[in-house]
C-alpha cells in the first residue's frame, strides 16, 4: 500500500520539478536546431541566389548578349540595298562559327548577285530576240493558217494534175492514143499470156513534104485526123498506139494472116479520100509492116523491129503497102549487124582511112583544096552502104569526130613540113546536129594544134535544112562563130533550094552531079550560068561536083563557076598521092 502511494507522489512530484525542466531543455534543445537549420537555409538561399545571378549573368554575357549582337547583325542584312555588309566577328563569340557561315553566305550571294548582273543584259536582249522570233513565229502561224485552206485547194489540184500525169505517160499529148509505152505493156502482157496475135508497123509516106509544105501545125492536125480515122476503123479486139512522129502501131488479138491482109486493105481504103488542110486536098498513104506473135518472135523488140523491117521493105519498092515479115528480111537486118560491127571495129582499131579528092580552080587548073572521103582501110565497102547504117545506129556522131579530128592532123603534118595550107572539106551528117559537143569538140581541136578555122570546110547537105528548126540555125551559126566556112552540098536536089540561101550562113555552094548532066548541055547550058550568076550575086562561091568530061569544064569555064571536083582532074587519092599533086598546076589534064 505504501510503495503504490509513493510511486504516484514521486510520480507527481516528477511531474512538477523534472518535467518543465524537460521541456525548458527540449525546447532549448529544438530552439538550437532550428537556429541551426535556419541559419543553413539562409546560406543556401544566399548560395541559390548567388548561383542565379551568377548563372544570368554568365548566361547574359555569353548567350544573350551575342544572340542580341548575332540578330541585330542580321536584322541589318539588306542584299537590296548593300551587298557589301558582313556580320561583326568575335572570335571569343558563342556563335562565332554560325557568323562565319553566314558571311559565307553572304559572299557566295553577292557573287551570285553580280554574275546576275553582268548576265541581265544578256538575258534582257535574249528576252527581245526570243519575243521577236515569238512574234515572227505568230506572224508566220497566222501566214501558215492563211494558206492551209490554198494548200488544201492545191493539194485537189495536184490530184488532178497526178491523173493528167499518169494519163500522159501512158497516152499522146497530140493524139490521145496510147502511147509507145502502152503498147509495149500491152504487147508484154498478150506474149505473157502465150496468146497469138498480130503486130502492123505503119507509116505515112511523104509526111516530112507534108510538114515541110504546110507546117508543122497543119502536120499535127493531120497526125489527129488519121488517128481519128483509125480508131474508127478498128474493132474491139485491135489496140492502135501513136510509137512517135509518123508511125502508128495496131496490136491485133487472136487473128489470122487473112483477117490481118483484110485489115490492111481497108486501112488503104479508108484512106483513099484525102484531107482538107489549109484549103489543100492531102492525100495520105501508108507503108505498113506485118509480124506476127509468137510465129516470129516471143521477143518484144524483135517483133517490133520484124514489124519495122517490114515496112522498110515497102518503103523501099514503092511504098503505099504493105509486105507481111519473112525469114529472108533478116538478111538484111544482119548484113545492117554485119557493116555496124565493122563500123565499131574500125573506130576501136584504127580501121579508117580518108582519101583526098581535089578542088580544082576553074582559071588557073591550080588544086584549090581537097575533099576528105572516109574509106575502110581493109574493106571496098562503099560510104553510100556504110554511112546511112552509121546515120541509123547512132555511130556516125563518133565516125564525123574522127573524121574532123583526122583533118586536123592532116593540116597540122602539112604546117609541120612547112607546106602552104590548103583548104579540107568534110562532110556533116544531119544526125550530128545532135551532137551537143561537137562544136567545142572541133575549136579545141583547131586550137590545140593551132591551126587557122578558115582550113576546114563544112559540107552540109539540103537535108540537114528541111525542117528549118532554130537548133539547126544555132547550130551553123556557132559553126560560123568558130571561124570555118560552110559549103551547101548536093545543091539543086531539092524543090526550093534557093530559098535556103536567105537564111543560112554559107560561104559556098556545091552543084549536084545531076544538074552539071542536065544543064551543061548546049540546049540548057543559060540554066546554069544563071544559076552561077545568082550565087555570085549573093557572094557565094560555086563550086560543080561530078565533072567527069573535058566539055563541062569548058562550059563551067564560060560561065565563070570558081571551082570544079569530079574524076575528070581526080579521083579520091590517098594522102601519099596527094602530097605529090598537092602544088600541082592540072592543065596538061586539057592540053
Amino acid at each position: 500500500m505504501k510503495k503504490r502511494g509513493y510511486n504516484k507522489h514521486n510520480i507527481n512530484h516528477f511531474k512538477v520539478m523534472v518535467l518543465p525542466l524537460m521541456i525548458t531543455a527540449i525546447a532549448i534543445f529544438v530552439g538550437n536546431i532550428l537556429t541551426y537549420v535556419y541559419n543553413n537555409i539562409m546560406i543556401a538561399f544566399f548560395i541559390s541566389i548567388l548561383a542565379i545571378v551568377t548563372f544570368l549573368w554568365s548566361q547574359n554575357k555569353n548567350i544573350i548578349t551575342p544572340i542580341k549582337r548575332l540578330e541585330h547583325g542580321i536584322n541589318k542584312i539588306d542584299l537590296s540595298n548593300n551587298l557589301s555588309y558582313r556580320l561583326p566577328i568575335h572570335r571569343k563569340d558563342v556563335f562565332y562559327s554560325i557568323s562565319l557561315a553566314i558571311n559565307a553566305i553572304l559572299n557566295k550571294t553577292e557573287e551570285l548577285f553580280h554574275k546576275i548582273k553582268d548576265n541581265e543584259e544578256a538575258l534582257m536582249s535574249s528576252n527581245d530576240e526570243i519575243m521577236a522570233a515569238y512574234e515572227q513565229l505568230r506572224a508566220s502561224q497566222i501566214e501558215l493558217e492563211t494558206k492551209y485552206s490554198e494548200i488544201e485547194q492545191y493539194s485537189q489540184e495536184l490530184e488532178k494534175l497526178k491523173s493528167h500525169i499518169e494519163h500522159m505517160a501512158y497516152n499522146d499529148e497530140l493524139t490521145n492514143l496510147p502511147n509507145r509505152r502502152s503498147f509495149m505493156e500491152r504487147l508484154s502482157s498478150e506474149l505473157e499470156s502465150k496468146k497469138e496475135g498480130a503486130i502492123i508497123f505503119l507509116d505515112i509516106d511523104n509526111f516530112k513534104a507534108i510538114n515541110d509544105t504546110l507546117g508543122h501545125v497543119h502536120g499535127d492536125e493531120l497526125l489527129n485526123r488519121v488517128a481519128y480515122r483509125l480508131k474508127l476503123l478498128l474493132g474491139a479486139n485491135a489496140f492502135i498506139s501513136r510509137f512517135g512522129g509518123d508511125e502508128f502501131l495496131i496490136l491485133i488479138s487472136d487473128t489470122d494472116k487473112e483477117s490481118v491482109e483484110n485489115l490492111a486493105k481497108s486501112i488503104n481504103d479508108i484512106f483513099d479520100e484525102p484531107f482538107l488542110l489549109n484549103n489543100n486536098k492531102i492525100n495520105v498513104d501508108f507503108s505498113m509492116g506485118i509480124t506476127f506473135y509468137p510465129k516470129d518472135s516471143s521477143d518484144i523488140n524483135e517483133l517490133i523491129m520484124n514489124a519495122d523491117t517490114a515496112m522498110y521493105q515497102v518503103k523501099a519498092t514503092g511504098r503505099n503497102h504493105y509486105k507481111f515479115f519473112d525469114c529472108e528480111m533478116i538478111e538484111s537486118i544482119k548484113e545492117k549487124v554485119k557493116i555496124e560491127t565493122k563500123i565499131r571495129e574500125a573506130l576501136k582499131n584504127d580501121g579508117f582511112v580518108l582519101h583526098y579528092q581535089p578542088q580544082i580552080k576553074v582559071d588557073s587548073l591550080s588544086i584549090y583544096g581537097f575533099e576528105a572521103l572516109l574509106r575502110f582501110k581493109n574493106d571496098t565497102l562503099s560510104p553510100a552502104v556504110f554511112i546511112p547504117i552509121a546515120e541509123e545506129s547512132g555511130l556516125i556522131i563518133e565516125v564525123g569526130r574522127w573524121v574532123t579530128n583526122e583533118a586536123i592532123l592532116q593540116l597540122y603534118d602539112w604546117k609541120e613540113r612547112h607546106i602552104n595550107l590548103k583548104p579540107i572539106s568534110i562532110n556533116l551528117s544531119t544526125k550530128q546536129i545532135m551532137d551537143t559537143g561537137y562544136i567545142e569538140f572541133l575549136r579545141a581541136g583547131l586550137e590545140k594544134y593551132e591551126i587557122p578555122p578558115e582550113f576546114i570546110e563544112i559540107e552540109i547537105t539540103e537535108s540537114i535544112l528541111l525542117e528549118k528548126t532554130e537548133r539547126t540555125i544555132e547550130f551553123l551559126n556557132e559553126l560560123k562563130q568558130v571561124g570555118v566556112k560552110i559549103a551547101l552540098d548536093d545543091f539543086g536536089t531539092g524543090y526550093s533550094s534557093l530559098s535556103y540561101l536567105t537564111f543560112i550562113p554559107v560561104d559556098k555552094i556545091k552543084l549536084d552531079k545531076s544538074l552539071s548532066d542536065k544543064f551543061l548541055e548546049l540546049t540548057n547550058i543559060k540554066v546554069m550560068d544563071s544559076l552561077i550568076s545568082l550565087a555570085h550575086s549573093l557572094e557565094l562561091e560555086v563550086i560543080a561536083e561530078g565533072i567527069e568530061d573535058l566539055e563541062q569544064y569548058r562550059r563551067l569555064r564560060v560561065g565563070k563557076c570558081d571551082y570544079i571536083q569530079g574524076y575528070l582532074f581526080g579521083k579520091p587519092i590517098e594522102i601519099n598521092e596527094a602530097d605529090k599533086i598537092y602544088d600541082s598546076n592540072l592543065s596538061y589534064v586539057i592540053a
